[in-house]
């Protein structure tokens, strides 16, 4: 009856936006903007009309090219207050309804391809655990000829750590704690650091230091964080001060983005710029995979497929049923307050003129009335990104209403309203909660759920197996990327104790026990150590089948002189 009830609070609004849809009228260009900007811009402009007080509103800009000092010059000029700015990614500030305005909106700016809201941090730990991981890789044997991580710099790139925590306060050589903030401005620098500052208390970067100096003790561990605000710009700057401004051997994070920039396939503009940072130098990179690849129980689920319309109906075929909603959703279960972020990214990116479109509804699946949608027109445009988000805004998070089911539709835009088709075009879907597991989720796929920069070839992806029988864990996020190339790379053990968590499961566990794995190696190395001689370091001959692909385990190996 509660369910019900609510339906009742919430259909006649919905309906009122979604009939309209239905009789086959095109839903509304928005130009640079993702959907959930448009929302909020839209919001604004309604608000100015009424003489109300239109409040500020932070959005991440993409640039076709890296962000120059003219553009953000232009910017200011503009009325935009410019947060920070790194690469093709810059953060602004203005009235809701500045971004649309006709002399100064995002329309006006040539150097502009696409503006959404900052996307949300996703960590990948899973807080439940039983044994320390150190002996399972076998770092004592390193130990006994010598090599503890001497001479080696490592930087972890976190939301934040508690310094005065025992294990951090009692290292040997003590941490160095960085805070990046990035600038308005990239001359001459695009962001300032304040050493001995954090930016948060988190207990994920503290654990993830913790493993690492479990595995090299005699390293110098250096702490980065960056004001939460900040995200994928923050995260960047602080790549860049450990790889430029600090030299240092090895880098390990343990953070996604949930904002697609290419086809988890290893390139755009994000991976761009992370080889950009990292050209020239000896830096070794490891990220965690994610965890991505579980279904039913998980926190985070992957679907992976080319869009097929067997029966012509517009929508993507899940199944081949003779039940058409049957046929044309994705039911998951999820509980009443439970915060989502749903993504559609499909393989389009860099087109010159977009003929793909597919959007994005959630709906309830057992009265079928949609509850949200996402249906930025990409069809026809140049620069479009090829995505479609629900719940992305951190302060505008999709809740949901009710403890039931709900059902995912992917829609062919570009035949409903253009006469064209997205038939045969590849696409991923990833659902994320925020608040706990998904008690059960239909039609998920663990191949092809490693995504963003953990598809990059230059990066040490590391996915996570179980120390107790050695088989890869069922939520870590494996390959083949968009690309082909197997990934992860290595998988290291994660559930582990000595943490700040009593029990520490999931890929961010892992990514730390490589990266203090590569430590000692650089020092046994003379100093010196690339990806394929770590590979060949540490990897048993033991290693797991993943989505047809041999991955190494991480277990050391003596050096011989």
């Amino acid at each position: 009856m509660r369910k019900v009830l609510v339906l009742g609070s919430v259909v006649v609004f919905i309906l009122s936006i979604f009939l309209p849809l239905q009789a086959q009228q095109a839903p509304p260009d928005t130009g640079k903007m993702s959907w959930e900007l448009f929302q909020l811009v839209t919001a604004g402009q309604r608000k100015r009309a009424a003489g109300e007080e239109v409040p500020e509103l932070t959005v991440l800009l993409i640039s076709g090219r890296p962000f120059q000092d003219q553009d953000l010059q232009e910017l200011e000029k503009k009325g935009y207050t410019v947060l920070g700015a790194y690469g093709y990614f810059a953060l602004v500030k203005a009235p809701m309804d500045h971004f649309a305005r006709e002399d100064v909106g995002l329309n006006t700016l040539d150097f502009v391809s696409n503006a959404s809201l900052p996307p949300p941090q996703i960590t990948n730990d899973l807080p439940t655990s039983f044994t320390s991981g150190t002996p399972v890789i076998r770092a004592d044997l390193l130990w006994r000829q010598g090599f503890f991580g001497d001479g080696v710099k490592i930087a972890i790139i976190d939301v934040g750590y508690d310094p005065e925590h025992p294990r951090l306060a009692g290292m040997s050589p003590q941490p160095i704690y960085y805070n990046v903030i990035p600038l308005s401005r990239l001359y001459p620098f695009p962001y300032i650091y304040r050493e001995g500052e954090v930016a948060t208390d988190s207990p994920h970067g503290t654990s993830c230091a913790i493993i690492v100096h479990d595995v090299a003790p005699h390293a110098q561990l250096c702490l980065l964080s960056y004001p939460r605000w900040t995200g994928l710009v923050g995260w960047l700057c602080a790549l860049d001060f450990a790889v430029r401004n600090l030299g240092v051997d090895v880098v390990t994070s343990s953070v996604e983005f949930s904002l697609p920039t290419c086809h988890a396939d290893g390139t755009g503009i994000l991976n761009e710029t992370v080889n950009r940072i990292l050209q020239g130098t000896k830096t070794l990179f490891f990220q965690a995979a994610g965890n991505w690849a579980m279904g039913s129980g998980a926190d985070r689920t992957h679907y992976y497929a080319v869009f097929t319309d067997e029966d012509k109906d517009g929508h993507h075929d899940f199944t081949s049923t003779d039940d058409t909603w049957d046929r044309n959703t994705l039911v998951f279960e999820a509980k009443e307050g439970d915060q989502l972020t749903i993504v559609l990214e499909w393989d389009a990116w860099g087109s010159q003129t977009a003929s793909c479109d597919l959007d994005l509804y959630l709906y309830d699946a057992d009265y079928r009335v949609p509850i949200a949608y996402s249906l930025k027109p990409q069809y026809g445009k140049k620069d479009a990104a090829p995505f479609e988000a629900i719940g992305l805004d951190p302060n505008h998070p999709l809740i949901l209403p009710y403890t039931g089911r709900y059902a995912i539709v992917v829609e062919d835009a570009a035949a409903r309203y253009h006469g064209g088709s997205s038939v045969g075009v590849s696409f991923h879907l990833n659902i994320f909660n925020a608040s706990g597991p998904l008690t059960y989720v239909e039609h998920h796929c663990s191949c092809r759920s490693v995504r963003e920069v953990a598809t990059n070839p230059h990066v040490i992806a590391v996915g996570a197996f179980s120390p107790e029988d050695g088989t890869i864990r069922p939520y870590s996020s494996r390959g083949p990327t968009g690309a082909g190339l197997p990934k992860p790379e290595i998988l290291a053990p994660d559930g582990v104790t000595g943490t700040v968590y009593e029990h520490f499961y999931g890929t961010s566990a892992a990514a730390p026990y490589a990266a203090g794995a590569a430590a000692l190696l650089i020092q046994a190395n003379d100093g010196s150590l690339t990806k394929e001689e770590f590979m060949a370091y540490c990897c048993a001959r033991d290693s797991e089948q993943v989505c047809g692909n041999p991955v190494c385990k991480l277990r050391l190996l003596a050096i011989v002189r």
